[in-house]
């Protein structure tokens, strides 16, 4: 019974890790930045645009299943 209940515990921890914690990707267009996870993404926008307006910013949330598109 106890060996049951500790191999659940791990495989739940496990599982959360892997659904929650986000890899981070940088790109080099001014220095937006994702933060992937399998349940979510986040985008922190810093894109270098032209001469009128120098810079697009701001933070964007796409939650599971639409977290796998392009930028």
């Amino acid at each position: 019974m106890k060996r049951k209940r500790i191999i659940r515990t791990v495989i739940v921890v496990l599982a959360a890790l892997l659904l929650l914690f986000p890899k981070r990707t940088l790109y080099k267009d001014g220095g937006t930045a994702t933060y992937t996870a399998l349940l979510y993404q986040v985008i922190v926008w810093h894109q270098l645009q032209g001469v009128d307006m120098p810079y697009k910013t701001g933070v964007e949330v796409r939650l599971f299943p639409h977290n796998f598109g392009g930028l």
